[in-house]
């Protein structure tokens, strides 16, 4: 008998239980609501934060104007994990892009909206519904706060900018890398 045949015995409790359980599908209930337990968790994560930081008006600031990034950022991150041509060339620009985003509340600099960087860039880059949704949003708040609350905000236009060329550099990336030639008769696409 090989070790491949013999069979461990099953407890009564786990009978049930198939490896589908343990390792589900991608289309099974669990996948597709896990794709939305992530970007909640950081949301709420941010929620709490917030209110138990600071009080009054600094928390209400930082629930309208930081939670709905942490959301979107929820979203577009599952959404690039989880595509199937990104390069680490693309990778490389997600993280650029959310090292700005972060730094940028933590430090003061660069110059640079990370809100405004983020929904252009998770527009242009990101794939789901919920996370062009998300990004819709985000950009609204963005754009109310830093015009209509704040005057026209300098750092709006540097922000917008740098999403554009961050979404498309990292689609130009990707497109590359889907269009490279295989020697693989199937693949439609020979090399010489």
């Amino acid at each position: 008998m090989s070790p491949r045949e013999f069979e461990f015995p099953v407890p009564p409790w786990m009978a049930y239980l198939s490896t589908e359980d343990w390792f589900p599908a991608k289309n099974s209930f669990f996948m597709k609501r896990s794709g939305d337990l992530i970007p909640m968790a950081l949301g709420l994560a941010v929620a709490f934060y917030s209110v138990g930081s600071y009080d009054g008006a600094d928390a209400i600031y930082r629930l309208w104007y930081y939670v709905p990034a942490a959301v979107t950022v929820g979203f577009l991150a599952l959404d690039r994990f989880q595509a199937k041509r990104v390069t680490w060339m693309g990778r490389l620009m997600d993280f650029m892009v959310l090292a700005v985003c972060v730094t940028r509340p933590l430090f003061g600099w660069p110059a640079v909206s990370g809100h405004a960087l983020l929904f252009v860039y998770a527009l242009l880059v990101g794939s789901s519904v919920n996370t062009r949704v998300c990004a819709i949003g985000l950009g609204l708040i963005t754009l109310y706060a830093k015009i209509w609350l704040w005057n026209w905000d300098f750092t709006l236009w540097p922000g917008v900018i740098l999403g554009i060329v961050g979404g498309f550099v990292t689609h130009r990336w990707e497109r590359q890398k889907s269009c490279e030639p295989t020697d693989d008769p199937n693949s439609g696409f020979m090399g010489t």
